[in-house]
Parts: structure tokens; C-alpha cells; sequence
């Protein structure tokens, strides 16, 4: 039903004018504004909605990557533009001192926009990564269980679950 249907992505903000002047200048999108609600003109021809929220609460994941060439090269060139780059609790020993993450996969540096959402410069090697890739660049919280047969001859049921991160 949808397939042909030109989806785009949304978020909020608390204000449209800061937003605006840092997905513009700072980190140097094409931004256009529209009934008080801006629009980024984003690489690959998919525009994202950018809408004001009085009682906006940041995502508390990434809602925006940007790959790059060079994840180096745009950390250092948006740390000289203003932007602070994030650090995890119990990421430290994974992290920079610049505030990469370099446990494994694409290299990824993760800074918040203005109102606090979080986004993140990815480097991209214009290879497709396949599902193990993706598992080391974004750690998520893994939630796994299982059932199997307790006992001699499988008279029960055993039951477990683990949570963690990769």
C-alpha cells in the first residue's frame, strides 16, 4: 500500500531559530522554513521535518547520522564550529580523546543539536555493511532468551534470558 509513497523522517524542538541556525551554519545543511516548521535538505533527495514542541524531550537515541568520508576530518572540523561530542558512561575506554567510538565497525562520533537531539557523524567506506557491522557500530542493549528441554529425557522446560551489550 505504501511502496511508492515518499516517506520522510521528523522530529521536534524547542526552538525553531536555534535549530535553524545550527543545522544551517553550524553544521552547514540547506534549511528552508515554512508555516514556523523547517525543512533540511538533506543529501539523497529525502527532506526531514524539523517542528517546534513546547515540551520537547530529546530522543535519548540517534535520530539523525550523517556519513562522512572521513569521521576525523568532520569532528575536527565541527569541533572548530562549536560542537562538543559526547562521551557514554562505560564508552570511555572505547572513545578518543576527540570522541570517537572505535570498538569495532565504522568509526562513529555521536553530538547533540540544540535541543538536545542526539546525531552523529558515521564514516562511511561506500561498502555496504551487513548486519554484524551495523551490531558493532550501534551497541544497543541485546535482549536474548531461550527454552530448552531440563533433565533426563526432556521432561521439563528450562527457561533463561540475559540482557547486555555487545
Amino acid at each position: 500500500m505504501l511502496a511508492n509513497s515518499k516517506a520522510f523522517s521528523g522530529f521536534s524542538v524547542n526552538h525553531v531559530s536555534e535549530a535553524r541556525k545550527f543545522y544551517e551554519t553550524t553544521l552547514g545543511l540547506p534549511v528552508s522554513e515554512d508555516n514556523g516548521m523547517l525543512t533540511l535538505h538533506i543529501a539523497g533527495g529525502r527532506d526531514i521535518l524539523v517542528y517546534p514542541k513546547d515540551d520537547h524531550t530529546p530522543a535519548s537515541f540517534t535520530i539523525l547520522n550523517f556519513p562522512v568520508d572521513n569521521v576525523e576530518s568532520a569532528v575536527d572540523e565541527l569541533t572548530r564550529r562549536g560542537v562538543r561530542f559526547e562521551r557514554y558512561p562505560g564508552m570511555d575506554t572505547d572513545m578518543d580523546e576527540k570522541g570517537i567510538f572505535r570498538r569495532g565497525g565504522p568509526l562513529i562520533a555521536w553530538f547533540t543539536d540544540p535541543a538536545g537531539n542526539v546525531l552523529s557523524v558515521i564514516e562511511d567506506s561506500s561498502s555496504v555493511w551487513d548486519d554484524h557491522q551495523l551490531d558493532r557500530a550501534w551497541p544497543v542493549l541485546r535482549v536474548e532468551a531461550w527454552v530448552a528441554p531440563s533433565g533426563e529425557g526432556g521432561a521439563g522446560v528450562e527457561c533463561g534470558s540475559s540482557l547486555g551489550l555487545p
